[in-house]
């Protein structure tokens, strides 16, 4: 058993193994071992007797289902394979346009890209993980389109969450979302800080991402805001979020509570076993409390693939730096202070959540796509236009003023807010309303 590279244990005490060097799953019990399945699908009685259908040469991952069976990741042929014990036969359940059943419910049909990990859940829910991070978990609501992890670089807007007479307002939701994806915005994030999370109830919370989906309708990716300070709160708010359709989950560190660095590994680790979805942390020790330290970012990455970047909005153009250089070279680090867009770009960062993008979406997308591809000269000359708005978007807590000058340019019907916040002073609503103008008259 020296060439084994992966085991799972069945309820009657069987230990089936994944042997390296034959390509073989093996099954181990009271100190008998017989290879079950082998490479080309012949040897042993474990044949439907379709050598295409059995053949294995990349399994990488074994787990067991509720029913009993094995399952196996092949890497190579990029499907998942489901070995039946007791009939002993194998076949092909996900990947390579196949599709059956396990876990007792269907399967989507789906092409697996190079499937890197499989697990099941605690609620008996199978995820798998592969680089277009599909979900094949029965009782899951896969998204409409499939997004890697490039599909989260660049400029996403973190909207507005639009309230008309205390309501949220969805003809104003899927008004904006229009207005967002005509004018060239790479995504969506619903329900961050901008979206006003914490005025919203749970039912209003997860309504405002199904929404944004909805209306979205596969064109731009939507990353949901789904993080908490509690652990339970964050694992449930992220289940419903992929339930209606989210393709990512924003999940910011816990705050108020300040946990440890180990506290924080500990609780991401979580969300992270709990989706094969991708995860954008969010650093932003200025709200929590803390940070997500480069350290923490880094140890959260090594273990879990669907950990595909973070937003990092604590000021620092330096962390930002250091994740880049010492991250892989497919970890996102996106700046989530519109004003810090180019600098970051500058030291390898690959775009913005940005919240002036509410009200000028084309310029923001511009802005980070020349960063993006480093035509620094032309992006810092756009920058300058830009920097007076940046800055004075947040001359009172956001989304405070942004609200405000969406409304005066008919994007959204009022700027209402929910309490604590409330409106802007007057000779601040002066000031954001003359940089505002002049900011959109340099571009029509």
């Amino acid at each position: 058993m020296g060439d084994a590279r992966a085991a799972c244990t069945a309820k009657d005490g069987t230990v089936y193994v994944l042997l390296r060097g034959g390509n073989a799953l093996a099954a181990v019990k009271v100190g008998k071992v017989t290879v079950v399945v082998n490479k080309a699908g012949k040897a042993g009685p474990a044949t439907d007797g379709s050598a295409a259908e059995a053949t294995m040469r990349g399994p990488k991952y074994v787990t067991m289902d509720a029913k009993g069976n094995v399952l196996i990741l092949d890497t190579e042929n990029h499907c998942l394979r489901l070995f039946d014990p007791i009939k002993q036969t194998i076949r092909t359940i996900a990947g390579n346009g196949k599709k059956g059943s396990a876990v007792g419910a269907d399967w989507a049909s789906t092409q697996l890209n190079r499937p890197h990990g499989a697990r099941i859940g605690p609620d008996g829910r199978l995820f798998l993980r592969s680089n277009h991070f599909a979900m094949s978990s029965p009782g899951s609501s896969p998204s409409r389109r499939s997004f890697g992890p490039r599909a989260f670089v660049g400029a996403h807007t973190a909207l507005v969450t639009p309230f008309l007479n205390g309501a949220v307002s969805w003809d104003d939701l899927k008004k904006l979302v229009e207005f967002q994806i005509h004018d060239g915005i790479d995504g969506l994030v619903a329900v961050g800080t901008t979206g006003e999370s914490p005025t919203l109830d749970y039912d209003e919370h997860i309504e405002v991402i199904r929404r944004t989906v909805e209306f979205a309708a596969g064109r731009v990716p939507v990353m949901a805001g789904t993080g908490s300070n509690a652990t339970t709160e964050a694992l449930d708010l992220t289940k419903r979020a992929d339930e209606v359709g989210a393709d990512a989950f924003l999940l910011v560190a816990p705050y108020y509570n300040k946990p440890s660095q180990e506290g924080l590994f500990r609780h991401f680790a979580l969300l992270a076993e709990s989706t094969a979805k991708p995860i954008i942390l969010y650093s932003i020790p200025g709200r929590c409390g803390i940070e997500i330290t480069v350290e923490t970012t880094l140890r959260l990455r090594k273990k879990y693939a669907n950990i595909i970047g973070i937003k990092e909005a604590g000021g620092q153009v330096d962390k930002a730096a250091r994740l880049v250089r010492e991250s892989d070279p497919e970890f996102i680090v996106l700046s989530g202070d519109d004003s810090l867009t180019l600098p970051f770009a500058e030291v390898g960062g690959q775009g913005i959540i940005s919240v002036a993008s509410n009200l000028i979406p084309g310029p923001v997308a511009k802005l980070a796509n020349l960063a993006r591809h480093k035509q620094f000269v032309e992006a810092k000359v756009l920058h300058e236009k830009l920097a007076a708005i940046f800055k004075t978007l947040f001359i009172e807590p956001n989304p405070v003023p942004v609200k405000h000058c969406m409304q005066r340019e008919g994007i959204i019907q009022s700027a209402e807010v929910r309490l604590p916040l409330c409106e802007m002073s007057d000779a601040n609503r002066l000031q954001v309303e003359k940089v505002s103008d002049a900011t959109l008259a340099s571009f029509r």
